[in-house]
């Protein structure tokens, strides 16, 4: 009767094992042979069906982009209103504003002293004086504020102060938040809210803050040009609409 151990050895003796490895490649042969037989490698109807899904998600991904960015999407629109069709569009598009009444002069170029006098002299209602509120004042407070938030905010981006610029004469970098200087502008008219007439100085002092400003405190009545050559990318943009005047005109 044979042990255990013989029974071992008689299974793993070579001519056992080089059986087994004999059949085992053959068994590998047939079984890649399947597989290289169905695999033929990427197709060129899949690369196209590849770059056609990509370019429509491209395609949706800007749309959603250029709706995203509302001042831009509003500041290339604006070109093709007229003045009553742009009022009307920004009703349905902003929230409530903190003035529906109001007469609201903008003067982004305000450094002449003498236009500044003499639109507050013709803006007057009925013996009233208009609220004024400059700017460059704002800015100022706010930058010479160590306890004041937008203070901060300010001095983190500021780059330079320029006297001679002939409205807002400070300059900040791009990491400040759009909105910010309408923001100061709100907070200034807080208290004024019973007054009829208003002549804000140095404002808006670009297109996106414009736009702020007509979707978050009231219309623009007119946007007054104090000296011949001014020349503004915010006053080009109400030109658009016609709601431009020089200042000896009002």
């Amino acid at each position: 009767m044979l042990s255990l151990g013989h029974c071992v050895r008689r299974i793993t003796s070579p001519a056992l094992r080089s059986t087994t490895n004999i059949a085992s490649k053959q068994w590998q042969k047939r079984t890649y042979a399947g597989f290289a037989a169905n695999d033929k490698g990427p197709q060129f109807r899949h690369f196209l069906a590849v770059g056609l899904v990509g370019t429509m998600i491209f395609g949706l991904v800007v749309k959603r982009i250029d709706e995203q960015d509302s001042s831009s999407s509003l500041a290339k629109r604006k070109n093709s209103f007229s003045e009553e069709e742009w009022d009307a569009y920004l009703k349905t598009q902003q929230r409530t504003k903190m003035f529906e009444e109001g007469d609201f002069y903008l003067v982004p170029q305000g450094k002449n002293l003498k236009g500044v006098q003499d639109v507050i002299a013709k803006v007057s209602a009925e013996g009233s004086e208009p609220v004024v509120v400059d700017l460059n004042k704002l800015i100022k407070a706010q930058l010479e504020d160590p306890n004041s938030k937008y203070g901060t905010l300010l001095r983190q981006s500021f780059e330079s102060e320029e006297p001679e610029a002939p409205g807002c004469e400070y300059k900040f970098n791009y990491t400040l938040a759009h909105g910010i200087f309408t923001q100061l502008v709100k907070r200034e008219l807080e208290t004024k809210k019973d007054s009829k007439v208003f002549v804000l100085l140095n404002y808006p002092n670009n297109i996106k803050e414009a736009i702020k400003f007509e979707t978050d405190i009231a219309t623009c009545t007119k946007l007054l040009v104090l000296d011949d050559d001014s020349k503004d990318d915010v006053i080009d943009y109400f030109q658009t609409v016609d709601k431009v005047i020089k200042a000896d005109q009002l």
